[in-house]
């Protein structure tokens, strides 16, 4: 939490490596995971599973910081998101932002889902399958919401 409040600070560089790096914080997530690996004799899975959970990490992550956008500048988060938004610029400029590229992330967020759908069908884990699809459906919905949020009051 330290790197992301320094990182948060609208005068410190963060881009995508910060990004990245931040990420790197849900490493953990691979604990309960792995162990269950371990316990049904299934180790020879472990890296394959890191990779699946980094993607996942991922595709979450940029997903849910395009939807938190505006709060988080309101809050004075500045996000990899939000910067990319152009939220230092103000909350005009983020939601004109959003709706120009929100597309774009949505589309990175689904390649990162793909690249652990495809990692987890190589390892015989075809149901993790079910799971992206039931995010994907959630993150579908999830953007129809904010695209009304973002255009609702467009026809007043």
């Amino acid at each position: 939490m330290l790197i992301e409040r320094t990182l948060h600070d609208p005068s410190a560089e963060y881009g995508s490596d910060e990004f990245d790096r931040v990420l790197r914080r849900s490493q953990p997530l691979e604990i309960p995971a792995a162990a269950v690996l371990t316990f049904a004799d299934r180790w020879d899975l472990s890296d394959g599973l890191a990779d699946i959970v980094r993607h996942l990490t991922k595709a979450t992550q940029l997903f849910d910081d395009l939807i938190d956008a505006p709060d988080d500048l309101a809050a004075g988060n500045y996000t990899w998101m939000v910067r990319r938004l152009g939220g230092l610029d103000g909350s005009d400029q983020l939601k004109r932002s959003m709706i120009a590229e929100f597309d774009v992330v949505i589309a990175e967020s689904s390649v990162e889902l793909e690249r652990a759908a495809e990692l987890g069908a190589a390892m015989g884990l075809d149901e993790i399958s079910e799971w992206i699809q039931a995010r994907r459906e959630s993150m579908d919905q999830a953007a129809r919401t904010m695209y009304q949020a973002l255009f609702g009051g467009l026809g007043d």
